[in-house]
């Protein structure tokens, strides 16, 4: 390949591509799509699969940009890793408020959007800078974290406590808990 020749790639759009050998049937029809089966039988795997992983990665970024323009928020690093990578934590004894692309309605529990957006309403406590990520039923404490400084916070009607300093450190906790009530339950 000379410097002056450009490779034919087909174009890729999100879920399809535009075959350049289609024929309209009318003036007005639109030229056909084909979806990405046809791609995986036009290009190289390597292609698709950079493809895919954009997709994804896309996906995971929309996650993110939809609860920080809905928050008004910019959320921490370490959250955000989380949401990318969970979206939501639903486990054996612990939950963890999130964010997927099949809630139903993400002004309804167990969205981080809805849950929030009730707590800076209701609470006098919880702070706009806030996102509530779990309830403790046991202290009876909304569970937040301050995207002002990442960390974490026990909110009750009348105090709030710091509980770490930041959200990967207590999510770790709450795993390392989860996983000893599991064993425990076990042992029984």
């Amino acid at each position: 390949m000379t410097h002056n020749t450009i490779p034919k790639i087909p174009i890729i759009l999100p879920v399809a591509y535009f075959n350049p050998n289609a024929q309209s049937t009318s003036k007005n029809a639109p030229i056909k799509i084909q979806i990405i089966s046809s791609l995986q039988k036009s290009c190289n795997s390597t292609i698709l699969l950079k493809y895919q992983k954009n997709q994804i990665r896309n996906k995971m970024i929309n996650r993110v940009k939809t609860i920080e323009d809905s928050l008004k928020i910019t959320l921490p690093k370490d959250y955000a890793k989380f949401i990318n990578n969970i979206g939501y934590y639903d486990g054996e004894y612990y939950e963890v408020y999130g964010f997927l692309e099949s809630f139903e309605n993400i002004d309804d529990y167990p969205c981080v959007i809805g849950v929030t957006k009730r707590y800076r309403k209701d609470h006098p406590l919880f702070k706009q800078t806030e996102i509530a990520i779990h309830f403790d039923e046991y202290l009876n404490t909304i569970v937040s974290i301050d995207c002002e400084d990442g960390a974490v916070y026990n909110t009750s009607f009348l105090e709030k406590e710091k509980i770490a300093k930041n959200f990967e450190e207590w999510f770790k906790d709450l795993l390392r808990i989860e996983n000893k009530a599991i064993q425990e339950e076990q042992n029984l």
